[in-house]
């Protein structure tokens, strides 16, 4: 996990924020659970990995939707506490394209 990240968890954690790091597998096994036989799923399958920022784009919006809350990606950096930025939901979310990287 890259330090920044591992820094935001440890200074948020203690306030009762529950933190997900996601790779591919784990996005593609959320879209097929909560967006079976959608427009939406076919979407995100039909991008070429070439392009996999668009498909990323349809997940984060997608996890959003059904859970609101706060999206950052791993190269994202925050020096204030989510408190402190008024996110009104008890999770966030980070994602990554190298598999190595999530615990």
């Amino acid at each position: 996990m890259k330090p920044h990240i591992q820094k935001m968890i440890t200074k948020n954690e203690a306030k009762q924020w529950v933190f997900h790091l996601q790779g591919n597998a784990e996005k593609l096994e959320f879209m097929e659970t909560f967006f079976a036989n959608t427009s939406t799923l076919w979407a995100y399958k039909a991008i070429h990995p070439r392009v996999g920022n668009s498909a990323a784009d349809i997940w984060r919006y997608a996890v959003l939707w059904m859970f609101g809350g706060l999206y950052l990606d791993d190269d994202s950096y925050l020096e204030a506490t989510y408190d402190e930025v008024n996110i009104r939901s008890f999770s966030s979310m980070y994602t990554t394209s190298n598999p190595l990287s999530v615990p």
